[in-house]
């Protein structure tokens, strides 16, 4: 097979790619290698019209945005298959694997097949029938970026990819690769917002022998915001081809009890279809379902599906589980060794933070069990000893003021000898300079509310409350203070807004004594809607309708006197609009309406006529073109009807469609 020849029918396999992907966009008419690669996947994308570059949650970044596969917690599998036109077939599996310090690794394979090509030799000679398979395997890596010195929280990821074509039992392939980068903010209203940028499909291009061919490049830039508590979430890309133009890709996502999620897309540059995609979602945490629903116009409509399962443990509760599983090493390796309190201590605190933790528990059992054995009158000499140890290092602490070391040494002491009397006494002063701290600050926040600055006053209750939550007069301070606030937001809220009604009030009193009497009534409705009870905006509404209606009928009554109907419909349209409820607006409308069907039947008929004229001088032509008006103006004109179907039977049959341009239009008789 020639390079011609395998070129031509490459770009026929392609372009069932082209026209489930993107390819409108390209200026030079779906020329590249490697269009599949354009075709989306997952349901989710397709239904948010492809602007997922900042957008992606799940497997599918493999696709979008390698660097997003930083964002998934747990093991994660993704099954496609879409079939698409004409007998080709779509088919993805993408496999995720997070890590709890090296980030989350991917790999995937999708593959695009189309049967019964028509093949052609280099003499343009139609052969057998061929058979175009397209696939891409891929190996992705993303990794966030906590403490990058340029950006916090900056997300990078990689994808290495091997494509392969066949076609007609020929083959060639070649590597590419995907750049990602991605960044979420977190502060005030930019909260959630992402924003990220891919670098897609790079590499040489692929050649069939001494024919080759370029990659499908792209740009592609994007954000994803979420809004109302992140049920709503809005996405934009921004897409440059290669060789291609600019286009724009918008996505909506709704969800409703993190049970559904109902999505709407926006795809730009689309000349297929008018560009809208629609799509649902179900499932939560760990299975997820999505449909999306594409219209092609004339070439029919597609309906994507995509099924993924997440599995195993997060990557959280794996670093959990090590960091616990090392604390608990540690303290038993202190038991090994000797240094019995010291395991014990380090034991109950690994209970306190999970206390589901049976090693430990196993391991506090041993330790309480070896204390009760230390009491024996055998090792009380070693138990002494043990005590005067932590209580010479309690009383270091103590006298260098590290007073949260120094409990811990007392109340170690206490664990081996409950009645131990020094140790309760330095234990109580202890809680006395702890009391001590909690009333200065209790007191600091009693003199900033006397001056008035309860911002800070409620600064300080709220730290005496962190270090004793049980002080009873800061708590009830604290909530004087925070209703001392909320009454004086709510008073400069007030004023805020009778300063702008009152400046919008100016505006619609302006406007209204201009004669600009609906803009006037928009604006004291903006009012009304601040205020429902304002009586001066119901009042203002009223007399900018009255004024506004008496303009319009006189306009409306002039129009009629001069025959313009349609003028004169309009103005009591106008009327209607700003009063819907008026009667007689309403009434002259359908009087006019009546008048105007009855004047197009009238020239309905007329036409009718003429054209029977030229049908009988065998102007067909003629003819036919005054029946389709005649229809047009009144639609139940039987007779122009079946005289246009008469005369298009008659034209099917004869292949002539006028007659000679000298013929005259016979008379009815």
């Amino acid at each position: 097979m020639s390079p011609i020849t395998k070129v031509k029918n490459l770009v026929i396999s392609f372009f069932f790619a082209v026209v489930i992907a993107i390819s409108a966009q390209a200026k030079g008419g779906g020329s590249n290698s490697g269009d599949f690669l354009k075709i989306p996947v997952g349901g989710r994308g397709v239904a948010m019209g492809g602007a997922l570059t900042a957008a992606v949650s799940d497997v599918t970044a493999l696709y979008w945005n390698p660097s997003l596969l930083s964002g998934l917690n747990r093991k994660e599998i993704l099954l496609s298959h879409n079939q698409l036109f004409l007998g080709s077939n779509h088919d993805v599996f993408y496999y995720a694997h997070p890590t709890a310090k090296v980030g989350t690794f991917g790999m995937g394979f999708s593959m695009f097949r189309v049967d019964d090509i028509a093949g052609y030799d280099a003499n343009n000679v139609p052969t057998k029938k061929l058979t175009s398979m397209d696939s891409v395997s891929t190996l992705g890596w993303g990794k966030t970026w906590s403490s990058s010195p340029l950006i916090r929280n900056l997300n990078l990821g990689i994808n290495v990819k091997y494509l392969r074509e066949d076609l007609g039992g020929d083959s060639a392939s070649a590597f590419l690769y995907d750049i990602g980068l991605s960044h979420q903010r977190e502060t005030r209203w930019k909260k959630g917002l992402k924003v990220a940028l891919v670098l897609q499909n790079l590499g040489k291009g692929i050649r069939f022998e001494k024919e080759s061919s370029p990659l499908p490049t792209a740009t592609k830039v994007g954000f994803y915001y979420p809004m109302l508590g992140e049920s709503l979430g809005v996405s934009g890309d921004l897409v440059l081809p290669k060789n291609g133009s600019l286009s724009t890709h918008f996505g909506f996502e709704y969800k409703v009890m993190n049970a559904y999620s109902l999505r709407l897309g926006y795809r730009g540059r689309d000349l297929l279809s008018n560009g809208l995609t629609y799509g649902i979602g179900f499932g939560g945490s760990r299975y997820r379902l999505d449909y999306a629903f594409v219209p092609y116009g004339a070439l029919g409509e597609s309906h994507r599906f995509s099924f993924g399962v997440r599995f195993g443990r997060t990557s959280r509760e794996i670093t959990l589980q090590n960091l616990v599983n090392g604390y608990y090493e540690r303290s038993a390796a202190s038991l090994a060794q000797g240094r019995l309190v010291e395991s014990y201590r380090e034991a109950k605190e690994i209970l306190n933070v999970a206390p589901w933790h049976e090693p430990t528990r196993a391991l506090v059992n041993e330790i309480e069990t070896d204390i009760t054995a230390l009491s024996d009158r055998t090792h009380m000499e070693e138990v002494q000893a043990r005590i005067d140890g932590h209580f010479s290092q309690g009383m270091r602490y103590f006298q260098k003021d590290e007073l949260v070391a120094a409990k811990k040494e007392f109340l170690s002491i206490l664990a081996l000898k409950p009645e131990h009397p020094e140790a309760n006494t330095y234990l109580q002063r202890i809680n006395s300079r702890f009391s001590s701290f909690v009333q200065g600050l209790y007191e600091n926040g009693m003199r900033s509310f006397a001056s008035g600055d309860y911002k800070n006053a409620k600064e300080q209750f709220e730290k005496a409350l962190a270090v004793n939550p049980e002080y009873v007069e800061a708590r009830a301070q604290l909530k004087k203070t925070n209703e001392v606030l909320l009454k004086q937001n709510q008073d400069a809220a007030a004023r805020t807004q009778k300063q702008w009604m009152e400046k919008r009030f100016r505006v619609a009193r302006d406007l209204s004594s201009k004669g600009d009497c609906e803009e006037a009534i928009a604006v004291f409705n903006e009012i009304l809607r601040a205020d429902p009870q304002n009586k001066e905006a119901k009042d203002g509404v009223a007399r900018c309708r009255e004024t506004f209606s008496k303009t319009h009928l006189a306009k409306a009554e002039q129009a009629l006197a001069e025959g313009r109907l349609e003028s004169a419909k309009e103005e009591y349209q106008n009327v209607l609009r700003i009063s819907p409820s008026d009667a007689a607006a309403k009434e002259k409308i359908q009087k006019i309406t009546n008048q105007v069907q009855s004047k197009q039947k009238e020239e309905s008929v007329q036409l009718y006529k003429e054209g029977l004229d030229f049908f009988l001088a065998d102007d067909y032509a003629k003819a036919s073109e005054l029946w389709k008006k005649a229809i047009a103006l009144d639609p139940s004109n039987v007779r122009a009807r079946r005289s246009l179907e008469r005369i298009t039977q008659k034209t099917n049959m004869t292949g002539d469609t006028s007659a000679p341009a000298s013929a005259e239009p016979a008379k009815i008789r």
